[in-house]
């Protein structure tokens, strides 16, 4: 139950809907009590003015002779009243003091062998009100009673007219039924066009929400479409922080570049002037600007996957990139006769990132693989579904010597060579880790089936809609 708050707390379809529906089934309660109460004051209205005539032509028809013998010249002329039992009844009741005495003195033939308990009923002069009484034996009745006092004598007389309370209450139950049955209708169709509304409403959020996971996956560099006044201002305004973020970063990979060609020419000059001395100065200035350049290069690296790793609408086929190194790597090793092996259908899958970043990754862990293969390198590309997310993932593996488990996981670390033998700086899977990371992807070895190191690298991938763009 406190999920489900959460959840329709944390939504504003789930807000607008409950609501509205929460003010439409108030609305709709409140007017059905209402006209409920309407219809139920209209009846009574309606049966106090019927009774009201039968009171009228009961008074003058009322007649005393000198032996207080009452009769009714008139009577009312309803034939329910000549109907045993039928429902509706008078009588008069001759009055001691403020109470009904009896006998009764005269009284309808519906009546029958029947009267009706009226002490308790109030009477109001000449315009009596409508009032329910128990009329005995659990019978309820609405009545009307009026008090006169005829000109023939001094006795006074009390005379109702009263009509079984299902006179009101039948016609009251039908009219609350239908009326349920129609605010009913009418609240589902509130609710209806209230989710249509809904969905009206909120598509245009739901279009932009497409529009920015394709820019996220890199299918596209900014938000298409038009939008209501309402919202395109905001995609707007995305629009232009979308590419004052890409000239950022545009203007950051160019300083970069001017940075690196700054410092690579007076390296240069450095490394050209020691190689021409033997003394140890120059070898000490050689391993030093050797090491610098190779820190240079890789801090370069991260500064420049840092930034476009932010950056949406990033996209880098991986097909182009993996033959092109294979090309490179073949003859370069060609003295080696490394032969690879490539799997997956590399050409349906896209890097969400930087080609040059994916070649400095790739490039690196291939070159690794080369350099300790004895000739054969595999090569499997797919791309797959993890966390609601699609990623690229390559293994490249040797049929080389491999690496104990327990060197697996230094040799991503930063300056780590396992076999001082082989020429090398230390740097290249590190900046492999780092560049990976920096996407939010992961990198590990493991030993492969071939008897060598197998590498495995997660990164995130583009959308396929990105490769035909």
């Amino acid at each position: 139950m406190r999920r489900s708050f959460l959840a329709v707390s944390h939504s504003l379809r789930g807000r607008l809907f409950v609501g509205t529906l929460v003010w439409i089934i108030v609305t709709v309660v409140v007017a059905g009590w209402g006209l409920n109460g309407m219809f139920r004051q209209h009846l009574e209205r309606q049966l106090a003015s019927e009774l009201r005539v039968y009171m009228n032509q009961l008074v003058a028809g009322l007649s005393v002779d000198e032996n207080e013998n009452v009769t009714f010249i008139i009577e009312p002329s309803d034939p329910r009243f000549e109907q045993p039992l039928s429902g509706l009844y008078w009588q008069a009741n001759k009055l001691s003091g403020n109470v009904a005495d009896l006998p009764v003195v005269a009284h309808s033939r519906s009546l029958w062998d029947q009267t009706l308990k009226v002490s308790d009923l109030q009477t109001q002069g000449s315009s009596p009100n409508l009032a329910l009484f128990d009329a005995g034996e659990g019978a309820q009745l609405y009545g009307l009673s009026r008090v006169v006092t005829p000109a023939e004598g001094q006795a006074r007389y009390q005379l109702t007219v009263a009509v079984n309370e299902q006179v009101l209450i039948a016609p009251l139950k039908q009219f609350t039924r239908l009326l349920m049955a129609a605010l009913a209708v009418l609240v589902l169709g509130m609710i209806a066009a209230t989710i249509m509304q809904l969905w009206l409403g909120l598509k245009p959020l739901i279009s932009m929400r497409r529009e920015l996971t394709k820019v996220r996956t890199g299918a596209e560099r900014q938000i298409l479409g038009r939008y209501p006044s309402e919202i395109q201002p905001l995609v707007d305004e995305f629009n232009q922080v979308l590419h004052s973020s890409d000239e950022i970063v545009q203007r950051a990979r160019t300083q970069a570049g001017n940075l690196a060609h700054a410092l690579k020419t007076p390296l240069s000059v450095l490394a050209n002037a020691a190689q021409q001395n033997n003394g140890e100065l120059a070898t000490l200035v050689g391993e030093q600007v050797s090491q610098a350049q190779r820190h240079v290069d890789y801090h370069l690296a991260r500064a420049r996957a840092a930034s476009i790793a932010r950056t949406p609408g990033m996209c880098a086929p991986v097909a182009p990139v993996v033959n092109g190194l294979v090309r490179t790597l073949k003859q370069l090793y060609r003295d080696k006769g490394v032969q690879f092996n490539l799997t997956g259908d590399s050409s349906k899958v896209a890097f969400q990132g930087s080609a040059h970043d994916l070649q400095e990754v790739l490039g690196n862990v291939l070159d690794n693989a080369c350099k300790w293969a004895t000739q054969q390198v595999w090569v499997r590309i797919v791309e797959t579904s993890l966390a609601d997310k699609r990623w690229v993932v390559v293994n490249v593996e040797d049929d080389g010597s491999g690496l104990a488990q327990s060197d697996q996981k230094r040799v991503f670390q930063r300056g780590t060579r396992l076999d001082e033998q082989t020429p090398g700086s230390g740097l290249g899977l590190s900046i492999v880790h780092d560049l990976v990371q920096s996407y939010g992807g992961q990198v590990s070895a493991y030993t492969s089936g071939h008897g060598g190191l197998g590498v495995e690298l997660t990164l995130p991938a583009a959308s396929s809609k990105s490769l035909k763009n």
